[in-house]
């Protein structure tokens, strides 16, 4: 099976550290069954969920669940790639390089074909960690609230419109500040998505927001499998709600 590595070159006095080894258009209710964006929504039932591997147009190429509660969405161990995994079903033998995922449908997505926009965010990057979202529809920023009570209204630009690497620590010691969805520290190798911290997507041509995103792990089962140099990423845990 091959396995990701996470590389790092740590920014001490100057020098930059670094991940290491280790449409909607108004559719206010994602799950509605319209039409959207040249893909029909996947409908996850309020209190049940989906398998990715089996539901939408990419489904041979995406691993993972979305489940419903209200109008919350959680996705669990979402990843994208080619060969299954001998020893386990849920995880890929080649993981992609960059994985798409598409929260008017719920379900994963690709890059933009000649007819369709098919994917909101995409991962992409060092070990998948760098987030954007599709820019010629929304703009990607954040705000430092807890996903139940952000609405979205006072929020921050992601640089860049792209939101990876946070913090940098090296244990308690914090080495490097930035902007991102996670912190990383370099002396465990190990991701934690910093909290509290929600992604906002805005209409780019009206300003409104109109998705918030929480990542809450890279890890599938969100949970690390060792305490130090951890492999079982990245499997993107998340939720999603639209506003």
């Amino acid at each position: 099976m091959k396995t990701l590595r996470f590389s790092a070159a740590l920014l001490v006095a100057g020098t930059i550290a670094l991940f290491s080894s280790c449409q909607k258009d108004d559719v206010t209710t994602p799950n509605s069954g319209l039409t959207v964006g040249g893909g029909l929504a996947v409908t996850v039932p309020d209190g049940g969920s989906i398998d990715l591997s089996v539901a939408g147009p990419y489904a041979s190429k995406t691993k993972g669940t979305v489940s419903r509660s209200g109008s919350v969405y959680t996705v669990t161990n979402f990843a994208q790639g080619t060969v299954t995994a001998p020893a386990d079903s849920t995880q890929w033998s080649n993981v992609a390089s960059t994985y798409y995922f598409n929260l008017a449908t719920n379900v994963g997505g690709d890059s933009v074909n000649a007819t369709t926009v098919s994917y909101t965010l995409r991962f992409t990057g060092s070990a998948n960690g760098d987030i954007y979202a599709y820019s010629s529809t929304y703009t990607l920023n954040y705000q430092d609230t807890a996903f139940a009570t952000a609405k979205g209204v006072t929020t921050i630009a992601a640089p860049g419109g792209k939101l990876g690497t946070n913090n940098i620590y090296m244990g308690a010691v914090l080495v490097s500040a930035g902007t991102g969805w996670y912190d990383y520290d370099i002396s465990s190798h190990i991701v934690t998505a910093h909290q509290p911290r929600t992604l906002i997507l805005k209409d780019r041509t009206t300003g409104k927001a109109v998705w918030k995103v929480s990542i809450t792990s890279i890890y599938s089962n969100s949970t690390p499998n060792a305490g130090s140099s951890a492999t079982n990423y990245p499997y993107y845990n998340f939720q999603y709600q639209a506003l």
